[in-house]
C-alpha cells in the first residue's frame, strides 16, 4: 500500500471567491475555482456597517471583503517566508564543515 501525503490547505495558497461565485467574502485554498478549491473561511457576518465601542475606544470595522483579503493576504505572504527559510536553512547545511556534522551528531 502507497503511502500518500494528505494535502493541507495551510500549506496550499490561498484565493479569494469573487463574482460569479461570492461576494469577495471569503477565502478557498488550493485553487482560485471554488468547485475545485477547499473551504478556509467566510467573512460575510462582519458585514456590520457601524461604528463599534469597545472599552471607550471606537473602532471602525473592515468590510467582509477586506478581511477575507487581508486573511488570504496574509497566509500567502507566511508560505512565502516559509519558502526562503528553508532555501536558507539549506545553504547553511550545505556550508558545514565534516567536524560541524560531527559536532552535531555527538555533540
Amino acid at each position: 500500500m502507497m503511502n500518500k501525503k494528505k494535502r493541507s490547505p495551510l500549506n496550499e495558497r490561498w484565493y479569494i471567491v469573487g463574482q460569479p461565485w461570492g461576494r469577495g467574502d471569503f477565502v478557498i485554498a488550493g485553487h482560485n475555482d471554488p468547485h475545485t478549491g477547499i473551504f478556509v473561511c467566510d467573512c460575510q457576518n462582519w458585514d456590520l456597517d457601524v461604528d463599534i465601542e469597545i472599552y471607550g475606544n471606537k473602532w471602525d470595522i473592515a468590510t467582509p471583503q477586506e478581511i477575507a483579503q487581508r486573511i488570504a493576504d496574509d497566509h500567502d505572504e507566511v508560505l512565502g517566508l516559509r519558502k526562503r527559510v528553508a532555501e536558507l536553512e539549506n545553504k547553511l547545511e550545505a556550508q558545514k564543515s565534516v567536524s560541524q556534522h560531527i559536532d552535531e551528531l555527538y555533540g
